[in-house]
């Protein structure tokens, strides 16, 4: 049995314009860093994937989506800010959900990266993302500074991209759990599970990286790659096992990394560092008007 079915008569139905919409979610859903900026503490955006469907769709919007948030964080709450489940009432028509990157560290993860691989070009010149390790030990050899060039390894090696299967594991359970709460406040709401979209695309993944724009090194491309794909298996298992409905933006977005010629996300250019900098590895506004279409396609393609 689909997602679809699963969901149930109440949800089969297409949404009326004017009906309630609420939106879940992290970063990847509020947006921080475009234009304008609506609740700052929040990082949301005004032009968020949510508030681009509630006007393609004409629909009230309340967008409860918050950067940092993880799945406890709409379940629960933190620090002062209520549980984002809270604003699912009976009367909700759509709900959308994008969250589960931050149980597995996933965007931080690769933040971190960055600034490690910025600490170490400081240390180290000649410590660049794609150089090799046979090249490292050569010039270990053949030049001087080998404490600096150590120090440099040092910090890149602080810095994993892995996640253990208990981990993500945890988190799948967790973004069911999310999924469930938001269908008992709303028997009758269409429910979307709306995945992260992709930072190591096919692009990134056949380029010789270049520092600064995606400073990784061929071991950390690959392990941010696998833990994109197990969050978006948790996705699907979440939306599956929930009864929501799932839209694969991770898919859509596999030719729209950093390193393609029309990026749906930042790359690491956009260092916190700098001043009025973007967010590093997050949604462009391309890529929130690109997963909002997404959304509005599936409801319509979907009744």
């Amino acid at each position: 049995m689909n997602a679809e079915t699963e969901a149930g008569a109440g949800a089969s139905r297409r949404i009326a314009e004017g009906a309630l919409y609420v939106a879940i979610g992290s970063s990847f859903a509020a947006g921080p860093g475009i234009p304008p900026i609506v609740e700052r503490r929040a990082g949301r955006s005004g032009r968020n994937y949510p508030h681009q469907v509630a006007d393609a769709l004409g629909l009230r919007l309340t967008d409860v989506t918050r950067s940092g948030a993880t799945t406890a964080d709409v379940l629960e709450g933190r620090r002062g800010v209520p549980p984002q489940v809270g604003a699912v009432t009976a009367g909700t028509a759509l709900v959308t959900i994008t969250v589960g990157g931050n149980d597995l560290g996933y965007i931080g993860g690769l933040i971190k990266a960055g600034l490690a691989a910025a600490i170490a070009r400081r240390l180290d010149p000649q410590d660049r993302a794609d150089r090799s390790r046979a090249d490292r030990d050569r010039a270990d050899r053949d030049r001087g500074g080998r404490l600096s060039r150590m120090a440099a390894r040092w910090v890149r090696d602080r810095v994993s991209l892995e996640v253990d299967g208990d981990r993500v594991e945890a988190a799948e359970r967790a973004m069911t759990a999310v999924g469930e709460a938001v269908r008992r406040r709303a028997p009758a709401a269409r429910v979307l599970f709306v995945d992260y979209l992709t930072i190591v695309g096919s692009c990134e993944r056949a380029a010789v990286v270049p520092a600064p724009l995606l400073p990784l090194t061929p071991a950390e491309l690959r392990q941010a790659a696998r833990t994109a794909e197990l969050l978006a298996a948790a996705f699907a298992a979440a939306a599956e096992r929930s009864g929501a409905e799932l839209v694969r933006a991770s898919a859509a977005s596999l030719g729209h990394g950093p390193l393609s010629p029309e990026p749906w996300v930042t790359g690491y250019e956009g260092s916190l560092l700098r001043r009025k900098a973007a967010v590093p590895y997050h949604p462009t506004l391309t890529g929130m008007t690109a997963v909002a279409g997404l959304v509005v396609e599936h409801l319509r393609t979907h009744p």
